[in-house]
């Protein structure tokens, strides 16, 4: 069965259509098409490797707040004016894609318009990164491991002598290591100290500091 939203966003999807109701109240009665008792039933369906945890919907461009729907979850906005919405499904993590529409064009009905998305999600591949650290007075909190490619960046913590995964969305990554004590010096075996990756979706891709 779908789940409503809590009682705090139900009160701000109100004011929402109140405010949408006085921008367009400019006619001498209210007809019964004009009556905010219609709704639109979100529900999201994900499958595939690496699902996404979750997304947050939103309906013609913020003119009813937001709210989080689950990987494979649903809710019901009501108390709307039979009109037509942009719904959005954002928050979509880079293995992600939505089939069809998005936003999705709906009519709100009383008997509950649908906005139904399907997201398929793949693989993340896997960079493993070890640290070999030689020397009297070796770094003593570890380092940060920074992967970085266009806007999307991931990092880690990686211990003195210790190996770390992240897991990240296909394609070529640089690679660098932060975080040096001032007595240590940094190379990467092979490639210097910052390195380009290319990860595939599924795989693991194994890089040395040291």
């Amino acid at each position: 069965m779908p789940h409503r939203i809590d009682d705090t966003v139900r009160r701000l999807v109100a004011v929402g259509v109140a405010l949408i109701g006085l921008a367009t109240a400019c006619h001498d009665a209210i007809t019964p098409d004009e009556v905010a008792n219609a709704a639109i039933r979100v529900s999201v369906s994900t499958i595939g490797s690496d699902p996404d945890d979750g997304y947050t919907v939103t309906v013609d461009g913020g003119a009813i707040p937001a709210f989080p729907i689950a990987a494979n979850g649903s809710a019901t906005l009501d108390s709307l004016w039979r009109v037509s919405y942009a719904v959005w499904l954002r928050d979509i993590a880079d293995n992600c894609t939505v089939a069809g529409p998005n936003p999705q064009r709906v009519i709100a009905v009383p008997t509950t318009a649908a906005a139904d998305f399907a997201v398929t999600c793949v693989a993340k591949g896997t960079v493993e990164i070890t640290n070999v650290t030689t020397g009297s007075a070796p770094d003593p909190d570890g380092y940060v491991v920074r992967l970085e490619r266009d806007s999307s960046i991931a990092s880690t913590v990686v211990a003195v002598d210790g190996t770390a995964s992240v897991k990240v969305t296909a394609g070529r990554y640089t690679v660098s290591l932060s975080g040096v004590a001032a007595n240590c010096t940094v190379t990467a075996q092979p490639g210097g100290a910052a390195r380009q990756v290319d990860v595939a979706s599924g795989a693991t891709v194994a890089i040395s500091f040291g």
